[in-house]
């Protein structure tokens, strides 16, 4: 059992890939690990579970994909002149901007109601920005009740 608290702090790039290796290592011989840690990309590469702790109490518990799934999808939409009222009403929208030509939607749920909703303007290009652990961690954190 390895059991870290931050454990790359003050490491380079070099030695954190290295500590990932090894701790990859011990897992793979059976190891179970307890990793503390805010460098959110370094438990995505460790991390089989996650939980997270939220002013103090235990808000959520899952393996990584459960928890990445509860994150919001960002879709930036490359218009030509178009206006992000389009999706004032659309299922799922929790917010819609624009500015210099890309309309940034962030989508909770089914991104179905929003393409088609899309499928009404000029889109030239399209890129989606899937969910990863620091949303859902940002989006539990700005949850008035936790």
């Amino acid at each position: 059992m390895l059991i870290l608290d931050e454990p790359t702090a003050g490491l380079d790039p070099l030695l954190q890939q290295e500590f990932v290796r090894l701790v990859r290592e011990r897992q793979a011989e059976g190891a179970t690990t307890f990793l503390s840690s805010h460098v959110i990309p370094e438990v995505e590469h460790v991390a089989d579970r996650v939980a997270i702790l939220c002013r103090g109490r235990l808000a959520k518990v899952g393996s990584l994909a459960e928890i990445m799934r509860t994150g919001r999808v960002h879709i930036d939409l490359h218009v030509g002149p178009a206006s992000a009222t389009i999706f004032e009403g659309v299922a799922g929208v929790v917010e819609a901007t624009q500015a210099d030509g890309i309309i940034r939607v962030t989508v909770e749920g089914s991104v179905d109601a929003v393409i088609k909703a899309a499928a009404r303007l000029d889109v030239r290009r399209i890129v989606t920005h899937e969910p990863d652990l620091e949303d859902a961690f940002l989006e539990l954190y700005a949850e008035p009740d936790r």
